[in-house]
Order: C-alpha cells, then structure tokens, then sequence
C-alpha cells in the first residue's frame, strides 16, 4: 500500500473499541486470544471498503478504524454490529464508539499513514466515556448516517452533553442496531465494594482510603465509621520491602478509640504522577499519611548529572509519614516532595487535630510530635546526641537512642499563640507551658516548673539588641539545620541570663528539656551534659563583651571597640541617653555579655569606689555570675591590682596592637564555645542596689 499524506483536514469516520479490563486479565493467553478476534474483525471491514480506504490505529487492547473513501456508512455499521455481536458471544465487556471530525495523514514511522487532528483526539476521549454495554456516538456521525438513508436501521436516543478534554460541549448518543439495546453504565458504587473487600482482607489503608472516600459525601456514614473503628493497629503496618510488617509510629501508641478520633480528623489529599506534594520553604503545619502510592523525597542543594538528580533522597510508601518534622515543629518545610505515582494522602493539620480532639487523644499525638522532634534535634545539637550520636548523653555504654527514649517523656513542644506583642521573653514561654502542659500535670504549684533547657525549633527569632542606634544590626537566629539555646536555669548548676527577641517569622515552637529528664541521666552523663551545655551556651548571651571605661578614657575605648567590632564580634559600649535612666539599661547590658572588658587607667585608678563606674559595672557582672569572665585591659599608666583581682591582665601599655589580638582570641574562644561563658548557680533577679543608686558626689 503506497503511503498518503494530506496537507489538509478531511472529516472522516472513525469507529474505535477497547476491551474493558484487559490489562488486569492475568492469563496472557487470554489476552492474546481477545485481541486476535479483534484483529480479525476489524480487518474483514477493512478488507470491505479496500485497504487504501481505511486505516487501523491499534491501541494494544482496541483501537480506531478510520474510514477514508465514499460509501463507508454501510461498512462503519456492520463493523460496529459485528463487534457487539463478538462482545455478547464471548461474554467480554467491550467499549465501542463512532465520531466523524477533521483528520489529516502523515507518513508514520513505519511507513503507514498516521491520522492525526481533533477528529482522532475526541474519538480517543469519546472511548474513555463509552459504555461496557452499547454502542456511544457522537452527534457529527448520527448525521451522517441519517444523510446516508441508513438511520432506519439503528435507534439514537439517551443524549448526554459532555465536555471534552479541550472544555468544549459534545452531544453524545446511544446507538442500537436490532435487538442489542445499547445502556449507559449505572454509576458505581465502587467505594463500598472496596471498602469491604478492604476489610475481609485486613488492607488497613485502603480500608481507610475507601472509608474517607465515602464520609467526604456523607460524614455521618454509620458504615464506612464502623470500618475505621473496627481498625486494628495491626492492620497499619508499612508495605515496603525493607520496612514490611513494621508498626506507623503516629498509630502505634493510640489506644482504639484513639485510633479512630485521629483517623476521622484526617483529611484526604490526592497527587497525580510528579505532582508536587509541598515545596521547600512552604509551611508545615500538616503531616502526610501514605495511602496509596510512592513520595520521593528531594533534599535542597542536589548536585550532581540529570541522571542523579533525578533520583529522589528517599522514598516512601503505604502507610509511611511524610512532612511530619515541619509539623512537629511548626517550621517551614526543608524538601520537595513529589508524587511517584498517582498517590493519595492522609494528611493532618495540627490546629484542626487539636481543635477536634478530646484532650487525651491529643496528648498521644503530641507524644508523638515530641518524639520525632527530640530524634531529629538530638543528632544536630552538640549537648545531645552530637552529630556522630557519640556525645555527650550517649555516655556510661549508652547509645544516644537509648537515652532519648528515656529523656523523651521530659521533653515538651510549646508553640506560642500570636498575640498583639512581637516580644518573646522566658516568661512567655512558660507561662504557655503552664496553660497547656500535655502530660496532665500539677505544674502551677510545682516549685520546679521552668527548670530545663530550651531550644529553638520552629519559627525565627532576632535580638533585641540594647546598643545604641549607630549599632542597631538586629541578626536573626539561625536557623536551617542550627537550633539555637534560648536559655538555661538548672538552679545549682547552671542558670544564664533570660535574653529576650523579637518575633521575626511565626509559629515559633521552643522544645523544653525538663530539668526531671535530666535528673534521671547517669552521673558519667549528666557531667558531660552540663559541660557540654555550658560551651553551647554562646547564643543565651546577646553580647560578646561589655566595655567598661571611664569618661576620661572615651579615645581608647573607641579604638578598642573598633578593633573588636572589626574582628566580627558583638560588643556593647555605653553612651548616655538624653531622657533615659542608664543604670538599668547598663545593668541588663553587663548581664547580656559574655565578657567585661575593663579599661584600667590613671583616671580608673584615682577614682574612689563609690563614684567609680568600672569598679561597679565589674561588680555588677561579679553579682550576676558565680563563674564570672572579666578581662582587665591595662592602659598605659594603669594598674588593676587595686579595681579588680584575681584575673589574668591583658597589658597594653607598651603593644597595644598585640593585646587587642589576644582579647580577640579570648573573646572568640568564649564565643565559639572553646571556654566556657559566665554563668550562675541561683536567678540573680534586677541589679545589685549599689549599682543602681547613683554615685556619690
């Protein structure tokens, strides 16, 4: 046969059949057989009309026959009659369909015409509505039988108007020939015969899947409830490979009826292939249940050929957890994920669980976000777990998960609600734990409620910096994979000053280790704890050192502020305020700062104590700290001897450069945590009276 192409449309007929449910018949012989029987009609009508008057698109289990010459009415008929008549015999369900529209011919790759156009694109979207049980046709080629005179031996009737994939309005029509009466499907109740055959089985998530299908239309349905009650936590195993028969942590510790609480507060999510699910910075205030499908997980700053990028990180499937670290935390998302499959989610909002959930079930499930919170924190924490799960908890032969099991239960997660303030201080945060305290606890009277330590986890803070406005840089925490210390009070041992921020990016989730799981650690441990503590404690402090000068020493103090400024450190300096009382100010200043560094000159020196500010501001950093950090710089003529012992001078009178160079080093070591910071053993609450009142004239 000579290949034909044609430049321009031709309306043409096209007859087109698929076999329903060939793809799930098992026995490839089967198969093989329908489709041969196939073949074999549509090439008798074929060979009718002649083989350059018609062309056959084979679909695999089906395909469209187009007519190209005059006179095909006759043979479209007989080809669709002896089709249904094959159908009916063999007992197998068979879509058949018939529309004439605009096609043109190219020259295919093997040499024979291959339609392409809207005609073969509507016939392609015509057999996806077609019934199992008749014959559907469009409007165009109902006329065209009509025109042919052929009308008197078929019945049209049943129109439907659809819209096509292209949104435009089709009339669609049964067609009958003789006593084979053509039917629209009835509408499926396929939900309900799923979901029970999901429950014979015992398939956990498709019964779930099925269940919720059917409570979005009817959310009082007694049926598809009883099905999620009668759930068993055996049913809601993991079905990958590697994973298979393992227990879904979110379910694993509710009780039944817990069980059933959470699961109907869920909301079902469906993604088609290589849709994405959430993108990286998106928020995280839901959880992802695993359905049905595959969810490929891409962590940011891939690199790599397109062939290893294309690979997602990890992937997960049924009855897998994905996103649950952002809504644990209540921080933006940190990975794409994508849709392998067509993939359907059960997915949990956490201010809709705890808005719907009795008090007990959301105490499970804040045990749950708790635990995933300490397992991801832990490793990314130097007095955790450490990044090699070696230091300093996984002490004494214990593995950091071991001891996080243990210290989990004396973990909280509290989030703080928005309110008017930006400001966010210890208070704030403890008094949202009294309000909502999780385990059922007695925390009003409880003499050691606040005690612990506290990181952020979730949401972005800056400093509220006290400098004067010329040194206004308010950084931000970090954040990313840095969970910075907010503060520490563990009386007799260590307690640092309570820094307060400002609320640069909401929800803020603060994780409070509570000083009872602390207690409970090994002695070996708790050693190593408080020491590595104490060297991370850089971020408890806004300030890496406070200068301390007198008024008669302001060009030194300048020049050694720059210096310190210039190595990258933060420092404060006082100068006065028109219209602002400075002791307090100064007072919150010396209790900020990991360090005092005191200018000692003639000027210090013949200044009696009580009018002397340097001896009061080291005073003052002495009463705030048991274990104080005072840097006494020697200025040319100077002597410390009789302003403040006990420490190591930094002599600058003969090189000054080099003692600037050794206070950098100092001050770094302290900030990078290669020392240890100034810290308590009890609260020292205000400033010491002698420092406030003013001095003496």
């Amino acid at each position: 046969m000579a290949t034909q192409t044609t430049p321009d449309d031709s309306v043409v007929p096209i007859v087109s059949c698929d076999i329903v449910g060939h793809s799930a018949t098992v026995d490839i012989q089967v198969q093989e057989s329908r489709i041969a029987a196939v073949n074999h009609i549509v090439a008798e009508a074929m060979e009718t009309v002649g083989a350059d008057n018609a062309v056959w698109a084979s679909g695999g289990d089906g395909g469209h026959v187009i007519f190209c010459g005059s006179g095909w009415q006759s043979a479209a008929l007989d080809l669709v009659v002896a089709l249904r008549r094959w159908s009916i015999n063999e007992k197998v369900p068979l879509r058949v369909t018939a529309h004439a529209g605009p096609v043109r011919f190219l020259a295919g790759a093997d040499g024979r015409r291959q339609p392409v156009g809207a005609g073969i694109n509507t016939a392609g979207w015509l057999l996806s509505r077609g019934p199992a049980a008749g014959v559907l046709v469009s409007r165009a080629f109902r006329r065209a039988i009509e025109d042919a005179d052929l009308a008197t031996r078929v019945v049209f009737d049943c129109e439907r108007r659809l819209r096509d994939k292209s949104g435009q309005e089709q009339h669609l029509e049964l067609m009958s020939v003789g006593e084979d009466r053509s039917a629209w499907d009835d509408p499926t109740e396929e939900d309900r015969r799923r979901l029970g055959s999901a429950e014979r089985t015992g398939a956990g998530w498709e019964t779930i899947y099925w269940a919720k299908r059917i409570l979005q239309i009817d959310s009082s349905d007694g049926e598809a409830e009883a099905a999620i009650r009668k759930l068993q936590r055996r049913h809601l195993g993991y079905l990958r490979a590697e994973v298979r028969g393992q227990p879904n942590p979110f379910f694993e510790h509710l009780t039944q009826t817990d069980l059933r609480d959470v699961i109907l507060a869920g909301q079902l999510v469906e993604r088609a292939y290589n849709e994405y699910v959430c993108r990286t910075g998106d928020g995280g205030e839901t959880m992802f249940v695993i359905l049905r499908g595959q969810v490929g997980v891409y962590l940011p700053g891939r690199k790599g050929d397109a062939a290893s990028l294309a690979q997602p990180d990890f992937i997960h499937e049924e009855g897998e957890i994905v996103g649950e670290l952002a809504f644990a935390m209540s921080r933006r998302r940190t990975a794409d994920l994508v849709a392998l499959t067509d993939t359907t989610l059960l997915t949990f909002d956490i201010k809709e669980l705890k808005a719907r959930l009795p008090a007990d079930v959301w105490t499970n499930v804040r045990a749950f976000m708790r635990a995933r919170a300490l397992e991801h924190v832990g490793p990314r924490v130097q007095f955790l777990g450490g990044n090699d799960n070696s230091r300093p908890l996984a002490r004494a032969g214990r593995s950091w998960e071991h001891i996080r099991a243990k210290i989990e239960q004396h973990c909280d997660l509290i989030q703080i609600e928005r309110t008017r303030s930006t400001h966010f201080a210890y208070d704030l945060v403890r008094d949202a734990y009294r309000k909502e305290d999780n385990q059922g606890r007695n925390v009003e009277g409880d003499p050691s409620t606040g005690h612990g330590a506290y990181l952020l986890v979730g949401g972005q803070l800056r400093e509220a910096t006290r400098s004067e406005p010329s040194d206004l840089d308010r950084r931000p925490l970090p954040e990313s994979e840095g969970y910075p210390l907010l503060w520490v009070n563990l009386p007799g041992t260590i307690v640092l000053p309570k820094r307060e921020f400002h609320i640069e990016e909401e929800p803020v989730t603060v994780l409070y280790l509570r000083e009872s799981g602390l207690l409970g650690l090994d002695a070996q441990q708790r050693d190593a704890f408080y020491r590595d503590l104490r060297l991370t404690a850089a971020s408890c402090f806004e300030y890496d050192a406070f200068i301390s000068y007198n008024g008669g020493d302001a060009e030194a103090a300048d020049r050694w502020q720059s210096a310190l400024k210039d190595a990258g450190l933060h420092v404060f300096r006082d100068v006065p305020r028109t219209g602002e009382e400075f002791p307090h100010r100064i007072a919150e200043a010396i209790r900020q700062s990991r360090a005092l560094v005191a200018l000692v000159s003639p000027h210090v020196m013949v200044k009696p104590e009580t009018e002397n500010w340097v001896v009061r501001e080291i005073n003052a950093h002495r009463y705030y700290f048991d274990h104080s950090r005072v840097f006494p710089v020697i200025l040319p003529g100077g002597n410390h001897k009789n302003i403040v012992s006990g420490y190591a001078p930094i002599k600058a009178d003969r090189d000054e450069a080099a003692a600037m160079t050794r206070l950098i080093d100092e001050l770094k070591s302290l900030r990078d945590g290669l020392r240890e910071p100034p810290y308590s053993l009890t609260e020292k609450p205000g400033a010491p009276h002698a420092f406030l009142s003013p001095p003496a004239e």
